[in-house]
């Protein structure tokens, strides 16, 4: 499906949200982005400062896994002291 999708769009980014604690490197090989973790309630979602879970943004190039769950923090901040 995914290179399907590539060749109707090939500038369309492809995340992959996984529970799984790890995925298989064909996974980072083929997605632009990578969710792992379970949900955890003690942990929250990933808006959340203190989730397990993790948003990786993947630079091909590289072969770069760049963590960018901070980045769903400001919301968990707004919601809750605003």
């Amino acid at each position: 499906i995914v290179d399907s999708v590539r060749v109707w769009n090939p500038k369309l980014k492809i995340a992959l949200y996984s529970g799984r604690p790890e995925v298989e490197e064909w996974v980072w090989e083929t997605f632009d982005y990578v969710k792992v973790g379970p949900y955890l309630p003690e942990k929250g979602p990933l808006d959340n400062p203190n989730t397990n879970q993790r948003l990786y943004k993947i630079n091909h190039k590289t072969n770069e896994k760049i963590d960018i769950t901070n980045l769903f923090w400001r919301k968990y901040y707004d919601k809750n002291n605003g």
